[in-house]
């Protein structure tokens, strides 16, 4: 349910980027380097609940 929410408030994965129409992703960097550093601050918790602002925030 939340992720079908996200989804529709046009959210968009942090470290990847649609590849026209056929529904594929291409990295696009930024991952290992927030993992080496263990910086994940600007990450929302995407397996916990969502605020609304969260929601219209992404959008």
């Amino acid at each position: 349910m939340q992720s079908r929410q996200l989804q529709e408030s046009a959210w968009r994965p942090r470290w990847f980027d649609k590849q026209g129409e056929n529904e594929t992703f291409k990295y696009t960097g930024g991952y290992w380097e927030a993992r080496g550093h263990r910086k994940w601050d600007d990450c929302p918790n995407i397996f916990g609940q969502f605020t609304e602002e969260q929601l219209t925030d992404s959008a």
